[in-house]
């Protein structure tokens, strides 16, 4: 029996596909290994997590002692931490796709981080400190897999759940600019700037970086102004400002003003 040739060229695209992404997301199922710049670029809790579902698996399954386990497992909660590492590796997961140019290739990772996410988001406590965090990466695979409406609705659901944090509203600004809607990203921010009375360096930062960009430069001034005395370490806005002389601010005289 004969085989057509497109089979036998899917064939051989399906086994040459298999080989290039295999050292990319080293293990489909679970059996996952991070490399050494993934294990520095994880929050703790994920390298503690993994050393809880990796015990003498690897070098890495060993990292943290039990006392670490216990602790961060109480601080995440069970149902969660349980699942928790499909979630660490679709972070990863999600920044490979960001800088891969094969679109066979980042399609893969797509479903790959899809699979993974959803693996914990589903098993998350709404209540738990990192669920804003899970929900993010589950939005950011929807959003790469052109699901927008579920990506939004997924982030609303973790604001509403916990107003006060601020990745899921990060995220959802990230989605409205990359829509071209610069409004709702700022509203966005907004929301999470009133959530916490204004009292978040980060957001003060964020929304700083995003007025900028609406061409509402005294009103970045002044989220610069409480960002960098609450302490925030990047220079990013400060920068821009400085380009437009605008920082550091002046006086009445004409002088830069102290401790700005």
């Amino acid at each position: 029996m004969s085989v057509s040739t497109p089979t036998v060229t899917r064939a051989l695209t399906a086994a040459t596909l298999f080989l290039v992404l295999a050292p990319i997301v080293r293990g489909a199922g679970w059996g996952f290994v991070p490399t050494a710049r993934d294990w520095e670029a994880w929050p703790q809790y994920c390298r503690v997590q993994y050393s809880y579902i990796n015990r003498g698996a690897n070098e890495y399954g060993d990292y943290y002692p039990d006392s670490a386990i216990n602790k961060w497992r109480s601080i995440i909660g069970e149902k969660t931490f349980t699942a928790l590492h499909h979630y660490c590796k679709a972070r990863i997961i999600l920044e490979q796709m960001k800088l891969e140019s094969n679109p066979k290739i980042k399609s893969y990772l797509v479903g790959v981080a899809l699979d993974d996410g959803q693996f914990s988001y589903v098993r998350s406590d709404p209540q738990s400190i990192v669920y804003p965090s899970v929900a993010s990466v589950m939005a950011r695979a929807k959003f790469a897999n052109g699901d927008v409406d579920e990506a939004i609705a997924i982030l609303k659901g973790a604001i509403e759940a916990q107003p006060q944090r601020f990745d899921a509203y990060s995220t959802l600004a990230y989605i409205y600019r990359e829509q071209k809607n610069l409004e709702l990203a700022l509203k966005t921010v907004n929301q999470a700037n009133d959530a916490t009375k204004g009292e978040s360096a980060e957001i003060q930062y964020n929304l700083g970086l995003l007025n900028l960009e609406a061409g509402n430069v005294d009103a970045a001034v002044l989220n610069a102004r409480a960002s960098y005395a609450a302490g925030y370490p990047l220079a990013g806005l400060r920068t821009k400002l400085e380009r437009l002389g605008r920082w550091p601010e002046k006086n009445a005289n004409g002088l830069p003003q102290e401790n700005q």
